[in-house]
């Protein structure tokens, strides 16, 4: 539910800033988990408190390889050189290797981030909110061992919900997505990476799911770090690929406290981003009343329930909507900043205006109203179906 990304706010790397200052960033899951192999073969036996031994970590230092291919076909590739602290949110990204990313060099001290611009002596700030790292990262973990029966299930003996690692981790400070009934998981054995032994999980949608996506992952035997995933999806008769891979890596570096401060020389400019405020309403007729914006009004499929919605404010001002039904969710949101697509999508327009759509695993359609930037985005939800739901909201004159 966050605006139109603004391009001073994009990087188009993996890390994607949005402007109402929620943060998708890449954060380390690690643990120092006590891991058994089976003596006779079998499904090994993993048993921690994943928590405690997470917040028990280090720093950890790595190359981080992200390839992203088209039927077949690499569109890009990026690769950094990577030191982070999960217990503090810290991290330092040296770009080494891509020919399309903004931003040769990303910093946080856990609380601001630094985003370097590439090839010019520039540096964005923008003060992070919500938690230092990605909320449930560690619990996503837990649940993802316990589906693939390599942890023993919670003692209410029930199964518990599941979606794939990020491909682009979430926003900070939301709830993780649960969607026991959308996915199948499975242990299919052991591989190595970059010569660390792994459990290989499979993430799967179930025949009657409305999910879209599937997703491996190599969760590293001794740390239980997740040092390789792969998601692939299919949108428009393109199957897209992206894997990320962690190789070079140590599990115990020392981080000198200078490398997660700011390089800023004295020919630097600093450019302070807009961090706007967002509050949370439990009503539509709370938000309603409480901004002077019209709400929209999607009609969406009847197995889709209300959550909350969004109020935001500050340079940019704009309001939102959540639904989610057992596999999937779906977001509208209205801001009052619009900009011209580059590559709107000719075959699909919503009241007569151009759309742009980004497909994937959490894939969106956009469009101008006025003065007014309209996303319905959905994660599990073909981009048809967003469209549908966006033209049942369409282009309502606002009030004034």
């Amino acid at each position: 539910m966050a605006p139109p990304n603004r391009s001073r706010y994009v990087s188009t790397d993996r890390l994607v800033l949005v402007g109402s200052g929620l943060v998708f960033l890449t954060v380390v899951i690690v643990g120092i988990w006590s891991a058994g192999l089976p003596a006779g073969g079998g499904t090994p036996t993993v048993d921690a408190n994943v928590s405690e031994q997470y917040d028990s970590f280090g720093a950890l230092s790595a190359t981080r390889t992200t390839v992203i291919e088209r039927d077949g076909t690499v569109s890009s590739r990026a690769v950094h050189s990577v030191v982070l602290d999960p217990t503090t949110g810290k991290q330092r990204l040296r770009l080494t290797d891509s020919s399309v990313d903004r931003y040769d060099l990303r910093i946080s001290n856990g609380s601001v981030l630094w985003l370097h611009e590439r090839d010019r002596n520039e540096v964005t700030k923008i003060p992070l909110t919500g938690p230092s790292r990605t909320a449930g990262s560690a619990d996503r973990v837990r649940r993802l061992l316990v589906r693939a029966n390599l942890t023993p299930a919670e003692r209410t003996g029930q199964a518990p919900g599941v979606e794939p690692l990020p491909v682009v981790p979430q926003e900070q400070g939301q709830p993780p997505r649960q969607s026991a009934a959308g996915y199948a998981v499975s242990y299919v054995g052991n591989e190595t990476v970059d010569g660390r032994e792994t459990y290989v999980v499979d993430i799967t949608p179930r025949a009657d799911a409305a999910a879209t996506y599937r997703q491996t992952v190599w969760i590293d035997t001794e740390r239980l770090y997740p040092l390789k995933r792969q998601t692939s999806w299919r949108d428009d008769g393109v199957r897209t690929e992206m894997t990320t891979t962690y190789t070079d890596v140590s599990f115990d570096a020392t981080a000198d406290p200078g490398t997660f401060r700011p390089d800023i020389g004295p020919n630097t400019s600093v450019e302070t981003a807009d961090t706007p405020e967002t509050t949370v309403y439990r009503r539509r007729g709370a938000l309603a009343a409480n901004t002077s914006l019209r709400v929209p009004e999607p009609e969406l499929p009847p197995s889709y329930e209300w959550t909350y919605a969004t109020r935001t404010t500050g340079e940019v001002n704009g309001v939102g909507l959540r639904y989610v039904n057992r596999s999937s969710e779906i977001t509208v949101s209205k801001y009052n900043y619009t900009y011209e697509p580059e590559n709107p999508d000719e075959r699909r327009r919503i009241d007569g205006r151009p759309v742009t759509v980004s497909p994937g695993p959490t894939a969106s359609v956009s469009w101008n109203c006025d003065s007014f930037r309209y996303t319905v985005r959905g994660s599990g939800v073909s981009v048809d179906q967003l469209v549908t739901v966006g033209r049942s909201v369409g282009c309502p004159a606002d009030p004034g």
